[in-house]
């Protein structure tokens, strides 16, 4: 099987989330578009579920929650 990069997965849900936003589509088009981001997400918490619990996950968890907060607060 394929290695799929970290990227192209990543440049995909954005796409994904643009179509779902794009206010030149209809809703029935934006709708399906989120839909596929649903199943994305509930697929992405299943296989996690799945994972074992690592050393280092924690912390690395944590830093990203910052990171997001922080990009948040400064309207990233």
């Amino acid at each position: 099987m394929q290695e799929v990069s970290l990227s192209s997965v990543l440049n995909e849900i954005q796409k994904l989330g643009y179509n779902a936003t794009d206010p030149r589509m209809d809703g029935y088009y934006n709708w399906g578009q989120k839909q596929k981001l649903y199943e994305i997400l509930w697929e992405t918490e299943k296989q996690l579920k799945r994972c074992s619990l690592f050393s280092s996950e924690e912390e690395w968890l944590n830093e990203r929650k910052q990171d997001n907060m922080l990009k948040t607060l400064q309207g990233r």
